[in-house]
C-alpha cells in the first residue's frame, strides 16, 4: 500500500473528477472501503463490531460518515465524534 501526501492525494482526486468521478462517489467508496477494511481487521482479530469515528474537517469528516453508515447497516455499534463540531466539515460532508 501507498500512503499519500496531502498534495499528492488532492492531486489524485482532482484527477479523478477530471477523468468523469464526481466527489460524492469518491467519498462514498474511501468510506465503503474502509469500512470493508475495519470489518475484515475485526473478523481476523476476532474483535467487537464497534468502532469510534472521530471527524475532523474537510470531505475526510464525510468518508467517515459514510463508513460509519456502512458498519452500522450491518450491526456495527457506531458513536461518531466531531472533533471541531460541524462548522469544520466541507459542504459535502454535511
Amino acid at each position: 500500500m501507498r500512503v499519500l501526501t496531502a498534495a499528492e492525494m488532492k492531486k489524485a482526486e482532482e484527477a479523478a473528477v477530471l477523468a468523469g468521478t464526481s466527489f460524492e462517489r469518491l467519498m462514498e467508496t474511501a468510506g465503503a472501503k474502509s469500512a470493508a477494511e475495519m470489518m475484515r481487521l475485526a473478523d481476523e482479530q476476532s474483535l467487537p463490531n464497534t468502532a469510534l469515528m472521530l471527524c475532523g474537517k474537510g470531505n475526510n469528516a464525510g468518508d467517515a460518515f459514510v463508513a460509519a453508515r456502512h458498519l452500522a447497516g450491518v450491526g456495527w455499534q457506531v458513536p461518531v465524534l466531531p472533533l471541531l463540531g460541524e462548522e469544520g466539515f466541507s459542504d459535502l460532508a454535511k
